[in-house]
């Protein structure tokens, strides 16, 4: 089900040599605006410009530069949920930002702002993992890459499995971990924004305001199964998928 822009995305953020091509046909300014916002995405890539897609073939051939694991984790927005802030662009306005807290979404509040032009102005890409209160086991991964965007569920929170099955896990002992939330577990809001002039603290304004009420988040989590949830539900189908 993905898109062409999804495709795209992604061979920005995995490559570890970009050539940027026809910029005998852009303005150095413009040029060098592009190559701002493919460094967000991708920071550790290293851009080579073309003219009539001219390249020194040293630069694209042989180059020993792919490492898997590295690529794997190449992209703007993964290197930003590990804390390697990308340092903001002032001269073109890019910036980037992380949304980060154990507190639960209000489901439909959160499907609004994911929804909103107008909330969304300037962003460029963001992505991340996040969960809801009314299906509180199931974590969801957003993605979004300039006008599309998609929502699907990515499992099951440690937390939220009988302690039986965690021995199989990476983490058998997730509890004495410092991420772990005395009530909610591993459970956590992870969204990642990169953009252009984004109006960061009017998002986290929204994103605040997207959270489940706090009396509501403080009372018995079978009342939050009550509530309207309009992302997909969990498939084993998909996670085995």
């Amino acid at each position: 089900h993905r898109v062409i822009v999804d495709l795209l995305i992604d061979q920005i953020e995995f490559a570890n040599v970009i050539v940027l091509s026809k910029t005998d046909l852009t303005t150095e300014k413009e040029a060098a605006e592009v190559e701002a916002i493919i460094g967000a995405l991708n920071p550790g890539a290293k851009i080579q410009r073309a003219v009539m897609g001219n390249v020194p073939l040293k630069s694209v051939l042989g180059t020993q530069l792919f490492d898997y694991d590295k690529a794997e984790n190449s992209a703007g927005w993964i290197r930003e949920l590990e804390g390697e802030h990308t340092p903001e662009t002032e001269e073109y306005g890019i910036s980037s930002f992380v949304y980060q807290t154990n507190q639960p979404f209000d489901a439909a509040k959160l499907w609004e702002f994911f929804n909103s032009e107008q909330d969304f102005s300037g962003v460029l890409r963001s992505k991340g993992f996040f969960w809801v209160a009314a299906n509180h086991s199931v974590a969801y991964e957003w993605a979004q890459a300039g006008g599309v965007s998609n929502v699907h569920t990515s499992g099951i929170w440690q937390a939220a499995m009988p302690k039986e099955y965690w021995a199989d896990l990476e983490d058998p002992e997730p509890e004495k971990g410092p991420n772990w939330h005395a009530r909610f577990g591993d459970r956590m809001q992870q969204l990642v924004f990169i953009g252009q002039r984004m109006n960061e603290a009017a998002m986290r304004a929204r994103l605040d305001g997207s959270l489940l009420d706090k009396d509501l988040a403080a009372g018995s989590s079978e009342n939050w199964m009550k509530l309207h949830n309009p992302f997909p539900e969990f498939s084993m189908e998909e996670a085995a998928a």
